[in-house]
């Protein structure tokens, strides 16, 4: 069994993404990472859109279902959302 690349998957992903909002007319997406597996993906993927869109990220550690069990995760980050999501 073979993995599959991460780059070709981002180059199919913007790809699909970019015809998604075309289709449901979306002109200003906002996009979300989440730390700490997301938020590389979503740069990926503005980056091969050639978009200079905002980027925020989301800690959802607190939301977690093992988090009475595990506790708080060492490395917790601040969420950032840099614009308007009232709405969106």
């Amino acid at each position: 069994m073979s993995l599959p690349n991460p780059a070709e998957l981002i180059g199919a992903m913007a790809v699909d993404l970019k015809a998604h909002l075309a289709r449901r007319s979306i002109a200003e997406p906002r996009y979300i990472g989440i730390h700490s597996g997301g938020v590389w993906v979503a740069q990926a993927l503005l980056q091969a859109m050639y978009s200079e869109a905002a980027l925020g990220t989301l800690d959802v550690s607190f939301y977690r279902d093992d988090f009475s069990q595990n506790g708080l995760h060492p490395q917790v980050r601040p969420s950032a959302l840099p614009f308007e999501i009232e709405g969106q």
